[in-house]
């Protein structure tokens, strides 16, 4: 379940923390610290970072005690929590990257771009094939090119200019 507590955002401290405590209920933060294998050092911030993200909960008494929140609200509420910054991210980061294009200077707009790795020439090929007005000189290699790529290509060809440099002629699809 560590695995899954890291990949849900916790680190590997407060995984290993927030288990020890599922495990063994109440504990010390030196005990938290013995069973977890957290470092003495470095405890008492993953304790409270844990308090935060509503995983652990303190009393108040000395020494202090951390007890787990149970897991299914704890959890419930910490992917909540995520989902609405990830919907908060996505109604507000369109508005400031809107805001950056505005400071960009027309006249340093690179005119020749290079992208490597599948993945990341495909996104880009797709924006600037979306975003081209009047035409476009690609190079790639036929051999990795995506077909959704060939897809959009061969739909903006009629209203743009496209000049293609390739690799292998016979795989035209222009």
């Amino acid at each position: 379940m560590e695995q899954q507590l890291k990949e849900l955002g916790l680190s590997e401290y407060e995984s290993k923390v927030y288990m020890a405590l599922i495990r063994s209920g109440t504990l010390t933060g030196l005990k938290a610290s013995k069973l977890s294998g957290v470092p003495q050092g470095k405890i008492y911030d993953t304790l409270y970072r844990l308090a935060e993200k509503g995983m652990v909960s303190i009393m108040n008494v000395h020494p202090k005690l951390f007890k787990a929140v149970n897991p299914e609200i704890a959890i419930k509420g910490f992917i909540k929590s995520k989902k609405e910054h990830l919907q908060e991210l996505e109604q507000n980061l369109p508005k400031q990257i809107k805001n950056l294009r505005g400071l960009q200077n027309e006249e340093t707009d690179e005119k020749v771009s290079v992208f490597t790795g599948r993945k990341n020439a495909f996104a880009q090929h797709r924006y600037l094939l979306e975003t081209a007005k009047k035409s476009m000189d690609i190079m790639f290699t036929f051999e990795i090119i995506q077909p959704a790529t060939k897809r959009i290509l061969q739909e903006k060809r009629e209203k743009l200019n496209i000049r293609i440099i390739a690799t292998k002629k016979d795989n035209m699809l222009l």
